[in-house]
């Protein structure tokens, strides 16, 4: 994959990396994705599966990039990000930066809603610093990823550290490729049975708890017709899925229990 360099300085970016004791308010806006590409080619499986233990005894990748992110994103530095898709894969690619980052400095845990004094209260606290701003990961998702883009397949790109999550993509969200990668992540999410449950013996349809919490969002409006989940599902299915679900019709939906225990290689002991 080609590495992504955002910057408007490159000698500023040179002067930086000659000066170790340089600050970060000496370059107030610049954003390399190349440490986080690192950190999901060298950490994360292709099961989307992270090993946690060795990311956080080898964390400087991580800590660099997010020290960018605080510094830097779409709302302080517009110039870096100056079309829709730059801006989306920056708070893609952060969300799921800062996933790791809480997760690697609460290591061992053997679930994100253990993270905190309440539960689920690493995505309810102020945690996480973009672009100068502190917000919580409820404040990312919902007001500036769902609200701010209407794209529903956000959900299917941003990880929350658990086994019913979609996976952790091991490669970076890009501008240039955006579009093509979101629909890839959706088209892997909705045909993986186990998100998207095609009963045909007891004629049910189970789904991801996503498609129940979000429903809003996968029933858009086109052309002055209401759309609905299971029209939207239609899009991504294999042929040979789409036939069964057609063969589902009028069938019950019900929702498969949410597995919260942490995307770990191997689970904590």
């Amino acid at each position: 994959m080609n590495k992504r360099v955002v910057s408007p300085a490159c000698a500023g970016l040179l002067w930086l990396a000659m000066c170790p004791s340089a600050q970060a308010a000496d370059l107030p806006c610049s954003l390399d994705y190349t440490p986080f590409e690192r950190v999901l080619t060298a950490f994360v499986n292709a099961a989307g599966l992270v090993d946690y233990p060795a990311l956080k005894s080898r964390r400087a990748d991580l800590d660099q990039f997010i020290a960018q992110l605080e510094r830097s994103s779409p709302a302080n530095c517009p110039k870096l990000f100056p079309t829709r898709d730059d801006q989306l894969a920056y708070w893609i690619n952060a969300y799921n930066a800062w996933i790791l980052r809480l997760v690697v400095d609460n290591y061992p845990t053997t679930s994100i809603t253990k993270i905190g004094t309440i539960p689920f209260g690493a995505f309810f606290v102020k945690r996480v610093t973009l672009g100068g701003k502190k917000m919580t990961l409820r404040s990312l998702e919902n007001d500036t990823l769902r609200s701010g883009f209407h794209d529903p397949r956000v959900h299917f790109a941003i990880n929350c550290a658990s086994r019913s999550c979609p996976p952790l993509a091991r490669e970076l969200y890009q501008p240039a490729t955006l579009d093509q990668q979101l629909d890839h992540a959706a088209r892997a999410f909705i045909n993986d049975d186990r998100n998207v449950t095609l009963d045909e013996t007891s004629k049910l349809l189970v789904l991801s708890k996503i498609f129940d919490w979000y429903a809003s969002d996968f029933k858009p409006v086109e052309s002055n017709k209401n759309g609905t989940v299971i029209e939207y599902l239609k899009r991504y299915l294999t042929p040979e899925r789409l036939k069964i679900l057609e063969g589902l019709s009028g069938a019950k939906i019900t929702y498969h229990e949410y597995n919260w225990s942490l995307n770990a290689r191997a689970a904590v002991k």
